[in-house]
């Protein structure tokens, strides 16, 4: 029941720890510069007030010892073991943040400056109520801090962990050795220092008012270094640089066609670059935990039956897919598309027979996805959907550019349907913004009859994609609107270009 006295104590500060400007900046923040000065500086500051617990802790049970606390002198002493070297975890995901930071951005940062830049005052405040509580009278106090800051990880370790991956990419979770060793370690940890808590007060009630007042003050304290660690990363941010004009320049594409068409398909697994794709959606579209089916046990995934009927366009940087778009021409025999599964196949039909198009003069463009660390400038993802563009009016011998469709269903939370609406989309009249559960977001349909309303500027972009495909070699996937149409996908596997 003491226990119990204590948690109900210490509740007005665990909240308003939950709400304090740094936690709530970390938890909020899509700037990828923002997010990754903030580990940087976390780690680094961090390492100085992660030196010294062992000999806190040593020191406390020492001094609870000497006080007669015997039981909880030998915990603590074990305690303080396990505590040890932990800073060096830190220094190293500090170096390797750094490393990954001058490998994008300007102006470079030395890992070796930031790990000696001066304590903040949230440094400070951390360290001093390690100290005041070690030179005072209650020893013992040390549980209750250890308590408190080892719930942290428990509380808030794998909701900032997903964040991470979904505003920096999986590559982050190697520089995030730190918080996810102590996700796991801390979790035994908070066990003992409940049960030691409770022992405590059982057979020592007055220690009650020193154990919250302890508990409270490195709260407070953290709440502060996390306050320091976010204002540091704005100001880097702000100054911060893309290293180049963009990455687009390393990129390579790829085209691959459906591969129910393809010679001896039938009854194989998914290629190796299908898997890739299906990860880097579903990594894309788990956003932290807002549309959480995309997460499997076996990591993320997007499997969808229509990928065997679709052509798809991926971008590459080296071995590694960091962008992809489908194209998808309805069949009698294929599955339905995605705007026909929203809208409702009588709506679909309706939109069809309004426009005056055929089921089979009809393109859907979807899975329009690019990997975070590559949307700095935008140009990745629209060269996908030019190209995606392109290669939908050249599919039917040329019927698509001439006479038919191409639709694209995409949210609004994000801003794509206006994106689309810039390069000359419109919107089907037929309904407003459907909510799509599968993407929890409002979905809304986009459409385009030939290629006459497509902005000039667009319609350049889809020039250049086109000839870039086109000069990696002799056999032309897709070129300019109304030129060299695609080869029978007999004679081609896929084909690879620099862009």
């Amino acid at each position: 029941m003491a226990l119990h006295e204590y948690e109900r104590l210490l509740a007005p500060a665990r909240e308003r720890f939950s709400v304090s400007p740094g936690v709530r900046a970390i938890q909020s923040s899509r700037d990828d510069a923002f997010l990754e000065a903030f580990l940087l500086h976390f780690c680094a500051l961090g390492s100085r007030m992660t030196a010294p617990v062992e000999r806190w802790i040593c020191g406390a049970a020492e001094r609870c010892a000497a006080i007669g606390l015997s039981e909880l002198a030998r915990a603590l002493g074990g305690h303080a073991r396990a505590e040890a070297g932990h800073d060096l975890m830190m220094i190293a995901d500090a170096r390797r943040l750094a490393a990954r930071w001058n490998g994008r951005r300007k102006p470079s940062v030395d890992a070796d400056i930031l790990l000696n830049e001066a304590p903040t005052r949230g440094v400070l405040q951390y360290c001093e109520v390690h100290d005041r509580n070690l030179a005072s009278a209650t020893p013992y106090a040390q549980i209750a801090i250890e308590y408190e800051v080892e719930m942290l990880p428990l509380r808030y370790g794998n909701r900032f962990i997903s964040h991470c991956v979904d505003v920096l990419g999986a590559a982050i979770v190697p520089c995030l050795s730190f918080v996810t060793e102590h996700i796991v370690l801390d979790a035994g940890h908070t066990d003992f220092n409940a049960r030691a808590i409770a022992k405590l007060l059982d057979c020592r009630p007055a220690c009650l008012p020193a154990l919250v007042s302890a508990g409270i003050a490195i709260l407070d304290a953290y709440a502060q270094f996390l306050a320091d660690c976010a204002q540091l990363a704005e100001r880097d941010s702000r100054e911060s640089r893309p290293l180049t004009c963009g990455r687009s320049h390393l990129l390579s594409w790829r085209v691959f066609p459906p591969l129910v068409e393809a010679r001896n398909w039938q009854g194989r697994s998914p290629p190796g670059w299908l898997d890739d794709v299906r990860t880097l959606r579903g990594s894309v579209f788990f956003e932290g935990g807002r549309r959480p089916h995309f997460r499997t046990d076996a990591g993320f995934f997007d499997p969808d039956p229509i990928d065997f009927y679709a052509h798809h366009i991926l971008a590459y940087d080296g071995p590694r897919v960091v962008g992809c778009v489908r194209v998808y021409r309805l069949t009698a025999d294929g599955p339905a598309c995605l705007t026909e599964g929203i809208l409702g196949k009588g709506s679909f039909s309706e939109l069809l027979c309004q426009k005056g198009v055929q089921r089979s003069d009809t393109v859907e463009i979807g899975r329009w996805v690019v990997h975070r660390e590559y949307r700095a400038n935008g140009r990745p993802g629209s060269q996908l959907i030019a190209a995606a563009a392109t290669l939908a009016t050249t599919l039917g011998n040329g019927t698509i550019a001439r006479r038919g469709m191409v639709v694209c269903s995409v949210g609004t939370d994000d801003k794509q349907d206006l994106m689309l609406a810039r390069i000359g989309l419109t919107a089907v009249r037929l309904a407003r913004p459907i909510r799509c559960d599968d993407f929890n977001d409002d979905v809304r349909v986009m459409h385009c009859i030939g290629t006459d309303q497509l902005n000039l500027r667009f319609c350049k972009v889809m020039d250049g994609m086109a000839k870039a495909i086109r000069s990696a070699g002799k056999r032309v996937v897709f070129t300019s609107v109304g030129r060299e149409l695609l080869p029978r996908h007999s004679d081609y596997d896929s084909l690879a270009v620099s862009g």
